[in-house]
């Protein structure tokens, strides 16, 4: 019998239906979830959860925010802000509960509102791009074209083939009166996604500005 026993090691799972493209900050690649998972399987020292982890050692705002995702995906919207708020009550840096309350604020056309709570969920998860087009969207909306244009234009750097931040470039340059610029971005959203329709009216909505312009 070995005379020192290794003491149990105990790793709880939480895992969060009906997510949509919400990643929880707890299961963010920036978590390291995986690696802690296949060490503790594999018999191995588990690596110490870094900050964006900390979400795991706080039940109430996994539930809160499961609550939030829930009433979101029946477009509670009113509902979403309550739930994401109370989940930041207890975390009020959860990156996923900054954007679930975000995309509420921004269904609700609060978009000065969704523009600064989005901003602070992009600052530690840049690679969120559909979080990052939603700002760019709530920006343009909330009268800051140029903004909006630098979050799009950092989109693309890092995935040129994003449609959406295509459109919402053309969106922003045309809110800055910069027709030709806003036309050649729809066109390249449009050689992505070649069949969308909303993209093709913006794109002949343009073309018609430009011939009354004389551009």
């Amino acid at each position: 019998m070995d005379a020192h026993p290794q003491a149990e090691t105990h790793v709880t799972a939480i895992s969060i239906l009906g997510a949509g493209h919400i990643t929880p900050s707890f299961l963010s690649r920036k978590a390291l979830l995986g690696p802690l998972l296949r060490a503790f399987v594999g018999g191995k020292p588990l690596p110490s959860i870094p900050f964006s982890g900390r979400a795991l050692g706080y039940p109430e705002y996994t539930e809160a925010l499961r609550k939030a995702q829930e009433v979101r995906a029946e477009k509670q919207w009113n509902n979403t802000i309550h739930e994401a708020q109370r989940a930041l009550e207890v975390l009020p840096d959860g990156e996923a509960a900054l954007t679930l309350l975000g995309h509420a604020q921004f269904q609700l056309g609060q978009y000065n509102a969704a523009a600064s709570t989005l901003a602070i969920a992009c600052l530690t998860e840049t690679d969120d791009k559909d979080s990052m087009v939603l700002l760019a969207a709530a920006l343009r909306r909330s009268g800051s074209p140029t903004r909006s244009r630098a979050v799009c234009l950092q989109v693309l750097d890092r995935y040129p083939g994003e449609h959406r931040a295509w459109a919402a470039l053309g969106l922003a340059q045309e809110a800055e009166n910069n027709l030709l610029a806003s036309k050649a971005s729809f066109r390249r959203a449009l050689t992505i996604s070649q069949y969308h329709p909303k993209y093709k009216q913006h794109l002949k909505r343009l073309e018609e500005k430009l011939q009354k312009s004389g551009d």
